[in-house]
């Protein structure tokens, strides 16, 4: 597990949550692998209390398996959750496409620019949390450019299980990713709204060109 110092206006709760989360997002903390209350209370410097009110709360948000007398556990991924949640966000994205086509500025472009060469900087590291938080990013600053805060809430709310197929997606197709985003680019730099919704469309549908591939890889990981 990684951990980080507790910031200053967490309580522990909010420690636990954060540090379960990343671990879990980042694949630090596999599928299926089971859930010690005494160790992570060690690794995070925390008492019982705070550390069972997080498993509670990640269980609510299917990321964490309990299991009453077995044992509490990393959930698997899970396919079909997945397929929902990739139709769900087609369509938002899809029409925030459009949108972005109208309002982006050449300013917001070249942020949009920025954000990406910091993405493929670190894919070129292998700095695998930082490709997560710029990836994130990139996404994010359309939704901003938009003023669609509130839809990216609720599709970032929705996202954990997905979170954890974006990072094996990267260790498998980096350059189809790296192409996706730059066509994104392209696209609302040119304000090419059909363009920007096939290419936005196309990428929230990415997994399923390589859904088999990473089943195979990882088989472990999956829901059977």
């Amino acid at each position: 597990m990684n951990t980080t110092a507790k910031e200053a206006n967490e309580t522990a709760k909010q420690y636990a949550m954060r540090t379960l989360l990343d671990n879990i997002i980042l694949l630090k903390l596999k599928p299926g692998e089971k859930l010690v209350e005494s160790e992570l209370c060690d690794v995070c410097g925390l008492s019982r209390t705070p550390i069972r009110e997080a498993i509670l709360e990640l269980n609510q948000r299917r990321l964490i398996d309990i299991h009453p007398k077995q044992g509490t556990y990393v959930s698997h991924i899970d396919p079909k959750s997945i397929a929902e949640f990739i139709e769900f966000r087609a369509v938002i994205e899809g029409k925030l496409s459009q949108i972005a086509c109208e309002v982006m500025t050449p300013a917001h472009i070249e942020h949009l620019r920025e954000l990406l060469a910091l993405w493929r900087c670190h894919a070129d590291s292998g700095n695998a949390s930082k490709m997560h938080y710029y990836d994130k990013a990139f996404h994010k600053y359309i939704y901003d450019c938009c003023n669609k805060q509130y839809w990216y809430h609720i599709v970032s709310s929705n996202m954990y299980q997905f979170d954890r197929v974006i990072m094996l997606m990267q260790e498998s197709n980096y350059n189809d990713l790296s192409d996706d985003h730059e066509k994104i680019v392209q696209a609302l730099a040119a304000k090419d709204k059909e363009a920007a919704y096939n290419i936005i469309v196309t990428h929230a549908y990415r997994f399923n060109d390589f859904k088999s591939i990473l089943q195979a890889h990882y088989p472990e990981y999956f829901v059977h």
